[in-house]
């Protein structure tokens, strides 16, 4: 397929093919270099680039992050805290997201969770309850 003129290439297919590049032991996409439009190139080598330059270890730990089922929010609020899960609004899907926010206080004025802790809720709710399989 042709396309007329630059085709920019968003972050996640940038990531995509960094990590197409790390799964097949390719050093910054050397050997995948020749088959990127020229207009392109640049842009996208970017990303693999980078990321082979990462310890063997930090890049381990991002190829298996990538490659790590998506976990995901259902709006059933089984028990959980109304406020725990409005904090996870953005990250779910928008009409889940608006269940976990319509069930939920107003936070305080100026509130900023913590991205840490906002991790740690994300996976403690997309675990399977005891129930599921």
């Amino acid at each position: 397929m042709c396309y007329p003129g630059p085709v920019e290439w968003s972050e996640g297919q940038r990531e995509g093919f960094a990590l197409a590049a790390a799964v097949c032991e390719d050093a910054g996409a050397a050997g995948a270099e020749a088959g990127l439009d020229a207009g392109c190139r640049e842009h996208v080598l970017a990303a693999a680039q980078a990321l082979w330059k990462r310890e063997r270890r930090e890049r381990r730990r991002w190829v298996r992050a990538r490659l790590r089922p998506a976990q995901t929010l259902s709006a059933s609020q089984d028990g959980r805290s109304a406020r725990a899960l409005s904090l996870l609004a953005s990250r779910a899907p928008a009409e889940v997201g608006q269940v976990f926010l319509a069930a939920a206080p107003m936070p305080r004025p100026g509130f900023v969770p913590d991205p840490a802790l906002v991790e740690l809720l994300h996976r403690i709710a997309s675990r399977p309850s005891q129930g599921e399989t």
